[in-house]
């Protein structure tokens, strides 16, 4: 009878340890972004937010993956603001909400407002520490259901087949950026948003795009072969092909830079070639449209390119025809 007095003492002691050390928890636990504003019953338009929030006691740590301010996209800050909890009434930077929660959502409506809701999702435990490669996220991919291609050229410059939002010809930047175990695949453009990295393997990039709610992106890699080498290139070029009254268009070609020259106006770049050579770009004006040449044909001591600014047409798009210069 002792030893049992003695258990349920025991067994009433661990409850009690065991419930002083249990966190409390609240709705607002867990890292938040704003997925999207509903005005009405139908209308929805997505917040494009880089903001991450993470609520504690009384303030909000709001993390920017890429500041926007700046533009540099590649940096993440921090800053701190009070709110106010109390019931269903909501206090944040200065205005008044009411508040709602459910299925990992926050839903904010402003006082006095009857149409406009703002929507919050919260980030999944499950989406961090993907199982991932960055080596995964070299050469040519088509975005399934969406008819692009996006060809990643280097570890910072991919160059998409066409326009869409948030994905700007001729080129964008990107890099992946890590927070609390999350990996958000970055495009460096307001309108594109925050994308999470799911998964990889040596043929497919899973990603989850915020977008009026969370949207699967899979991106399939195209078996490429380069159709040209970069020694297909090196030399001295003249133009071939253009007006009798325009300046020639001179190129010298070495294995890492290109001199071009028409009349008076001279640049020296860095050059690439993507991965299936079909395209030369100049890393430092990638995302110019001068900055991305498309290679059309290249046979012998010929060469046709696609490019902007240095043909008949200053500012558009022109083909040109060189011939080598032989030495």
């Amino acid at each position: 009878m002792g030893n049992m007095k003695k258990c349920i003492g025991l067994l009433g002691l661990l409850i009690l340890l065991s419930s002083c050390t249990e966190k409390e928890t609240s709705p607002l636990d867990g890292i938040w972004i704003t997925s999207y504003t509903k005005l009405g019953k139908k209308q929805k338009f997505p917040s494009f937010s880089r903001n991450l929030l993470e609520f504690k006691d009384s303030t909000v740590l709001i993390t920017a993956i890429g500041d926007m301010s700046s533009s540099k996209f590649d940096e993440t800050t921090q800053r701190t603001l009070k709110f106010q909890l109390q019931d269903s009434l909501f206090n944040f930077a200065g205005d008044q909400y009411i508040i709602k929660f459910g299925d990992d959502s926050l839903y904010l409506k402003p006082i006095g407002s009857k149409n406009t809701l703002i929507v919050f999702k919260r980030l999944a435990e499950s989406l961090q520490n993907p199982k991932f490669s960055r080596s995964d996220f070299q050469g040519k991919f088509s975005w399934l259901g969406e008819n692009q291609k996006l060809d990643f050229s280097n570890d910072s410059i991919i160059l998409p087949e066409k326009q869409m939002e948030g994905i700007h010809l001729p080129a964008v930047k990107w890099n992946i950026i890590e927070y609390k175990g999350y990996h958000f695949f970055n495009i460096h453009d307001e309108l594109f948003g925050l994308a999470f990295i799911k998964s990889t393997d040596e043929n497919n990039i899973f990603l989850l795009k915020n977008y009026i709610g969370f949207k699967d992106i899979h991106l399939e890699k195209e078996n490429t072969e380069a159709q040209y080498k970069t020694m297909d290139f090196l030399g001295k070029w003249k133009s071939s092909n253009l007006r009798q009254e325009e300046a020639i268009v001179f190129l010298d070609i070495k294995d890492q830079e290109i001199r071009i020259t028409k009349g008076e106006k001279e640049r020296l770049e860095l050059w690439s070639l993507n991965q299936g050579a079909s395209k030369m770009f100049f890393p430092s004006s990638v995302e110019d449209p001068e900055g991305v040449w498309r290679i059309l044909e290249v046979k012998d001591d010929f060469m046709r390119i696609e490019a902007y600014g240095i043909g008949s047409v200053a500012n558009n798009i022109s083909i040109i025809e060189f011939q080598k210069i032989k030495e």
